[in-house]
Formats: structure tokens, sequence, C-alpha cells
């Protein structure tokens, strides 16, 4: 068998700029091993404590409750990680809350913008102003049926500040791709966008989503993006429940996430309902679902 063919390798000024270059210099330093990604993966798997530790330091984590140990239990399903922990994952993203860029988005039609960390904070609060006033509250599941956008994160933000557990999936899909997800699930909001591009071609959403609310008793409230049209048809949307939230700021209400799940994640690319798999979920972005 020939050997791998090396695709690309960084040069070595740009690997000691790196910050894993700096973190495996500081660990050797301080816990007495050889500089070097080897030595540096050997310490962070035979010494679980110190390397957890140093993470959480590294990535800012402040928790309002600390975990009395990395792990318990054995085995994948058996293990328990950081138990007692608990920190809330939306406060954890939106902790800078100056005006440095949090997303800059752009999307096929070339539009683009910027959103600082303020705006960004000021935006998930506002949302989840919003879900408070609808009654949301932890463990509640909220579903997105949305484009990669702004939008999408700040929905996905306010959920997880709320406690509440964040679904979503590809706006290509079609009713019942959407209901064997989210059907599983129950959620009582549903974000979606009126419309999105591809290719070129706009495709509108709105009939779909008109068709998972009548096929999903559990979906109280409609929330529609204006993605393409600033002021799309909203007939035949009344969910069960079509009363107005306000949007005014509602500060600190951010309630610990950690350990119930973030996220639900649909795993499966196959014709069959998908399994709906909860995380207690360390990732920045809104999951998506068998998006390909």
């Amino acid at each position: 068998m020939p050997s791998a063919e090396l695709l690309w390798k960084p040069t070595d000024q740009r690997a000691r700029a790196s910050q894993m270059y700096a973190f495996a210099a500081r660990m050797a330093s301080k816990y007495s091993f050889a500089a070097g990604y080897p030595s540096l993966h050997r310490w962070s798997i035979t010494h679980r404590d110190q390397f957890w530790k140093e993470m959480f330091d590294l990535a800012g984590i402040k928790a309002t409750k600390a975990a009395t140990a990395v792990e318990t239990g054995s085995g994948m399903l058996g293990a328990k990680w950081f138990p007692g922990l608990e920190f809330n994952f939306a406060a954890h993203l939106l902790r800078f809350g100056d005006d440095r860029v949090a997303i800059e988005a752009e999307d096929e039609l070339g539009r683009t913008r910027s959103i600082t960390y303020r705006e960004l904070q000021d935006q998930v609060a506002r949302c989840a102003a919003a879900l408070g006033d609808a009654g949301i509250k932890r463990g509640d599941r909220i579903g997105g049926f949305l484009p990669n956008t702004p939008e999408a994160v700040v929905a996905m933000l306010a959920t997880a500040s709320l406690g509440a557990v964040w679904s979503s999936c590809s706006p290509d899909f079609g009713i019942d791709g959407v209901f064997d997800r989210f059907g599983q699930i129950t959620p009582i909001v549903l974000f979606a966008a009126d419309a999105y591009s591809y290719n070129g071609k706009t495709i509108d959403s709105l009939d779909r989503v008109r068709g998972i609310v009548a096929k999903i008793p559990s979906i109280e409230h409609v929330v529609i993006v204006p993605f393409i049209n600033g002021s799309p048809d909203l007939s035949g949307l009344a969910a069960r429940n079509s009363g107005r939230s306000s949007w005014r700021r509602r500060a600190g209400q951010a309630r610990p996430t950690y350990p119930s799940p973030s996220i639900i994640r649909c795993t499966s690319c196959t014709p069959r309902a998908p399994p709906a798999s909860p995380s207690a979920s360390s990732t920045a972005t809104a999951a998506r679902s068998c998006n390909t």
C-alpha cells in the first residue's frame, strides 16, 4: 500500500503563532513534560483533572456551580462528565458584550451583515424575553426551520439562555422530513424563514411552514424571519396560541443549561425517521439536522 500523501503542513512560524503551540508550551513548563503535541496528548488523557481544569481556564468558562469531578462511571453509556457542574451555554458565548464583531454574514444574494457582541447580546435578550412571555421554560423544545442566518444563531442562543432545548433542520426539507424530526420532540415554538435562495432561485417556505404547523399540534407560536420578502404573507399561519409577545429587554435571566440538554440533533440521513439525540451541547453553532 503506498504511503499517504501529506497534503498540507503549516510553516514553523505559523505553528508557533497558534494557540495550540502556546498552550502546549505553557502546560509542558507547568507540569514538567516534554514540549510537543504527542506529550501534550499523553498528558491530557493520563492527567484528565489537570487537563480539563486548564481547558476551562483557557476557555474562560465561568460556572455557577463547580464540578465535583471530571468523570464518573465508565464506558461510553455509563460515563458522566463534570458531575455537579452548572453553567449557561448562551451566557458563556455572549460574555464579551463589546463592539468586536461576533457574526459576519453573507447570503447568496450578496447581502452582508456584521453584528457586534453588544448587538448580539441585545438581540438575544429581546428574543429570550419574547420566549419567556410566551411561557417557555427550562426543558421546553424550540424548533428552527431556517437557513444559515444570524437569526438562527439569535434564536438558538435565546433558547439556551432560558434552559430550553433547540433543534433545527434545513429549510430544503419537505413537510414529512420536518415532521419525522420535530414530531418526536413536540416543539412549542417554531422559528422559520419566509423563503431562502439556492443556486440563484428563490424558494418559498411558507406553504411548508403552514403544513408543518398543521401536522405538529404542539406548536403554539410561529416566528417568521422575513429573509427574502420584507412583508411576507402570513395568512393561514395562526398557531394554537397566536398572542403577540413583547420584545422588551429582559436582562439577567440566564438559567443554568449544563448538564441538561441544550440541543437535539437528528443524526440519520435515511428515509426513515431519524433517532433524536439530546445532548448537553458544547457546540457554538445551531445544530443542523442531516444537512447534506
